[in-house]
């Protein structure tokens, strides 16, 4: 195996926290996204948030910074996913908060059946 050599999980100890929060950050983050998208609040985007920072942390929080694969996979994801999620912030719920009219009509006439 060897990609095993180069991973943070060949490092001992530090494999068990490292792994366990790039597993816990990008479940947290894909649960978030998923969210945000039924619910259109913009507080699990603070979340995503707050995740991306984590993950930009983590190479010198954990202490694998050393390990460039993995610092870089930890500082470009978490990158990414604040980016991404501030961008989302900074444009609002889509229709500018407001209820679609036509969605309210086709619902209401759905109702009616």
């Amino acid at each position: 195996m060897p990609w095993y050599e180069n991973s943070v999980l060949s490092n001992g100890g530090l494999a068990v926290s490292a792994s366990w929060s790039f597993i816990a950050a990008g479940s947290a983050a894909s649960i978030l996204a998923a969210a945000v998208q039924n619910t259109g609040n913009t507080c699990e985007e603070w979340g995503c948030v707050a995740i991306g920072l984590w993950l930009l942390a983590t190479p010198w929080v954990l202490g694998f910074s050393g390990n460039l694969p993995a610092a870089w996979t930890a500082v470009l994801c978490g990158g990414s996913i604040t980016a991404q999620a501030v961008s989302c912030i900074a444009q609002g719920p889509p229709g500018g908060g407001k209820p679609d009219p036509a969605s309210d009509r086709q619902m209401r006439q759905g109702l009616r059946q």
